[in-house]
């Protein structure tokens, strides 16, 4: 038994890992999108003191598809944190259950919807997480950085353009991925906890059928097709 336990701690591990990968990101949002709301303000308070209408109501919209386009991308981020919970959740349930073949079959089928289909090294995982995470991170950073630039310079048109273009990607995204399920992703991620279990559920509801119907047949044969 000691070798499921070690699997389970080992996908509770990496688990645990991206988990706090993305709170990061979702921290990181919240900082980066603060300095270009600041920006932001400064300019507003300069075209409010020259009654510049044109130009303040220019702000004023980017202001609110900023806003817009920060609750798109954290909600993305808190969907992702809420299904490594319930990922966690469950391998914690897994680790707590006295049968070991259900254990087996329940890690299994955490595995069977990743796309590499087994576990991965710790230390292999994370130092790719940690560089996929490094590069979405800096790839953002000089986004905003380009935002802020182009405000200070006046260039408001493209920044409108910009974030109206970001928010509808967005919607569109959000169009394709929705399909009613439980967990985000639409199928991308791994099954969730309460997913897993109930695929073992109707397994087990499965076998238990099988057996009736050999019972009734008194078949031993596992090909039996008595009706």
């Amino acid at each position: 038994k000691g070798c499921i336990i070690s699997r389970i701690d080992q996908l509770c591990e990496q688990t645990e890992f991206l988990l706090q990968k993305q709170q990061e990101i979702l921290n990181m949002y919240g900082y980066e999108f603060e300095k270009f709301s600041q920006l932001l303000d400064d300019e507003i308070a300069k075209a409010e003191q020259v009654n510049d209408g044109e130009k303040l109501e220019h702000l004023q919209n980017i202001y609110s598809k900023a806003e817009a386009r920060e609750e798109d991308l954290k909600s993305e981020v808190a969907e992702d944190i809420v299904f490594l919970e319930e990922q966690l959740d469950a391998l914690n349930q897994v680790k707590a259950l006295e049968d070991e073949k259900k254990q087996e079959e329940l890690v299994t089928l955490m595995l069977e919807e990743q796309e590499a289909g087994e576990l991965s090294d710790t230390q292999e995982f994370k130092a790719a997480v940690e560089e996929e995470a490094k590069e979405a991170n800096q790839e953002f950073k000089s986004l905003i950085e380009d935002l802020n630039s182009a405000l200070v310079e006046g260039r408001i048109d493209e920044i409108e353009s910009f974030l109206e273009d970001q928010l509808e990607d967005s919607d569109e995204n959000e169009d394709e991925e929705s399909c009613g399920s439980s967990c985000s992703g639409c199928g991308e991620k791994e099954m969730c906890g309460r997913e897993i279990f109930e695929g073992l559920e109707e397994k087990e509801d499965f076998d238990k059928d099988n057996e009736s119907d050999k019972e009734k047949c008194n078949c031993d044969d596992d090909d039996c097709n008595c009706d």
